[in-house]
């Protein structure tokens, strides 16, 4: 016995001391050895114990803290959702749970989970999510690109084929509604927008220009747009039709893919020159914007 050993007086039941002796021998040591072994023991696998519970707490720790991975993904998923919430003025508001029971989910909390941020989605379920909300899968993936597409786009001729194209008589989609906008500026800008549903929408920017300040191909371009629009005023199936003069400032934000452009629609009032502009028993009587008498008469008279 060591210097700094001491010795005290343990009192401890006959079953157990009947246990030291026999692991004792098994052991080859004396019983006082085997006693103090077991002691040092016990409080290594207590330390053991105590690092493997402070590992599993951290671990746990780890695992609901959200990554920054998760925690964008979630941002922009509230962010789309708030964005379409704010252009459904008459239908019911969406949210998590309804989007997991449209897109045929069975529970709502891993869909709300995604939106918290508490998991990652795979990425097909991204796409999926993105196809369901009509925003662009690359903004939601990596936040990349505007969050709603911009196409271009010109309307295909002869007229026909034009009428077929803007009414997607030749697909099998849900058009609700048909949407001319002109910037309400010299240069008359024009986007053409279909809607399906209560807000997919898709955006097209044109290269026509309703205004005088045009050349020759401008021109052109008119003679067979005004053909067009004359030919699809006499369908009488849906979609439903409508024209507006819009800001260059909401022409700018409807461009810039960061705003539902339903937001910017529902606020306009409808104003049919789209249907005025080549009739020259109505055009006479409107007048839309400066310069509107002289671009019917121009083009009209060229188009026959």
């Amino acid at each position: 016995m060591s210097k700094v050993d001491i010795q005290f007086n343990l009192r401890v039941p006959s079953e157990l001391k009947e246990k030291i002796e026999v692991s004792a021998q098994h052991n080859n040591r004396s019983i006082n050895a085997e006693a103090v072994s077991r002691l040092y023991n016990s409080f290594s696998e207590s330390q053991q114990n105590l690092s493997a519970s402070i590992k599993a707490f951290e671990d746990i720790l780890r695992k609901n803290q959200p990554s920054s991975r998760r925690t964008e993904i979630a941002t922009r998923l509230n962010i789309s959702l708030k964005k379409i919430n704010e252009a459904l003025m008459y239908s019911k508001k969406l949210s998590p749970a309804r989007i997991a029971k449209s897109m045929g989910n069975n529970y709502a909390e891993p869909m709300e989970n995604f939106f918290m941020g508490l998991e990652e989605p795979s990425f097909s379920q991204l796409e999926d999510i993105a196809k369901y909300l009509n925003i662009n899968s690359d903004w939601l993936l990596f936040g990349e690109g505007s969050i709603f597409s911009i196409s271009y786009a010109r309307v295909p001729t002869p007229e026909q084929e034009g009428v077929n194209w803007l009414t997607d008589k030749n697909l099998n989609n849900n058009l609700t509604h048909l949407y001319f906008l002109r910037q309400d500026n010299e240069a008359g800008e024009l986007i053409i927008i279909k809607q399906y549903g209560n807000w997919h929408c898709t955006v097209f920017k044109t290269p026509y220009h309703i205004s005088e300040v045009i050349g020759a191909t401008g021109e052109a371009n008119l003679i067979r747009l005004f053909s067009t629009w004359k030919l699809l005023d006499k369908q009488s199936s849906p979609p439903s039709v409508r024209s507006f003069l819009i800001s260059p400032n909401d022409y700018q934000t409807i461009l810039s893919g960061e705003t539902h452009p339903l937001t910017i629609i529902n606020q306009l009032t409808n104003k049919p020159w789209w249907e005025d502009i080549w009739d020259h028993n109505v055009y006479e009587k409107m007048n839309y914007w400066e310069g509107w008498k002289s671009l019917c008469k121009r083009i009209n008279n060229l188009r026959k």
